[in-house]
């Protein structure tokens, strides 16, 4: 069967061929029919129809005398992963580069303006209270041994210290934000105006002692131990008490009524003001402020 097929083949073939090779005789008849594609298509039709069945048939044949085996295949999927593409990024070239080099903030080594306006150095004063004033840098603070004073937004500053008969010697300390310091040192004399004195008289049996009055030298000492001298008037004979935290003595007025005594004060702390008690035997006392200031 399969031989009469590769004949049947063989002779559509053949007259598909003799088709074709007449195709150029319909060719010339195209002034007479003015429609020749049609006829050549109607002619070729048949011929080409015939060629495909017996193709067709030969080849259906084939396939089902020779089946194909087909294998079962696995279920497992096979993921194929997508190619991965790369961007290469161009950083882009500035066409100059400027360095800037921040410089460091300078250091403050200048020490705070300090000045005393009032009172003048080597004044005298009558009141035994003082107020000293002055002007420094803005934002700095300003003290006399323990004491602080008042600044204010301006530099304006104002302390008010206790004198002692006599010269005072008071040093004042600036201090600005940067730790710099300066100082200034001013005196003044504090002279109490004269008492009057009673006269005593002979109608009275009641005993007169003479004035107490007593003073301090110095009110402050740089050296160590630190020290100050009392001296003042009282009745003859009688005694005189210095008394403080850190230091003490006595002594005796003399037959024209003065008194002078030099006390110590070892164990004074520095800068840190304290006060020193001078009376008599008779209750009658002075109080005095005295400040060890080491290195003045």
């Amino acid at each position: 069967m399969s031989l009469d097929l590769d004949d049947r083949a063989r002779r559509a073939a053949e007259n598909l061929r003799a088709s074709v090779e007449g195709a150029p005789l319909l060719l010339a008849e195209r002034t007479s029919n003015p429609r020749p594609g049609r006829r050549l298509a109607a002619v070729l039709r048949p011929a080409w129809v015939g060629a495909a069945l017996i193709l067709g048939s030969a080849v259906g044949f084939g396939l089902v005398a020779e089946p194909t085996v087909v294998e079962p295949t696995s279920s497992t999927t096979t993921t194929t992963p997508a190619p991965t593409t790369t961007t290469a990024t161009t950083a882009a070239v500035p066409a100059s580069t400027t360095t800037v080099t921040a410089s460091s903030p300078a250091v403050d080594i200048t020490p705070p303006a300090l000045s005393i306006t009032s009172p003048r150095d080597g004044a005298t004063m009558e009141e035994k209270t003082v107020e000293f004033v002055g002007v420094t840098e803005p934002g700095a603070t300003v003290g006399a041994g323990p004491y602080q004073a008042q600044v204010d937004e301006d530099g304006n500053w104002k302390i008010t210290l206790v004198l002692t008969t006599g010269g005072n010697r008071a040093r004042f300390v600036a201090h600005d934000a940067a730790g710099n310091e300066s100082a200034v040192v001013i005196t003044v004399f504090y002279a109490p105006p004269a008492t009057t004195t009673v006269p005593a008289t002979t109608t009275t049996t009641k005993t007169e002692v003479a004035e107490f009055d007593a003073n301090a030298t110095f009110g402050s000492c740089a050296e160590d131990p630190p020290f100050d001298v009392y001296h003042g008037v009282g009745e003859p004979g009688s005694t005189i008490y210095v008394q403080s935290p850190y230091g003490s003595g006595t002594t005796t007025v003399n037959g024209e009524g003065h008194f002078e005594i030099q006390v110590f004060f070892p164990e004074a702390p520095p800068e840190q003001g304290f006060l020193v008690k001078v009376k008599d035997q008779y209750g009658r006392q002075e109080s005095f402020e005295f400040v060890f200031l080491p290195g003045i």
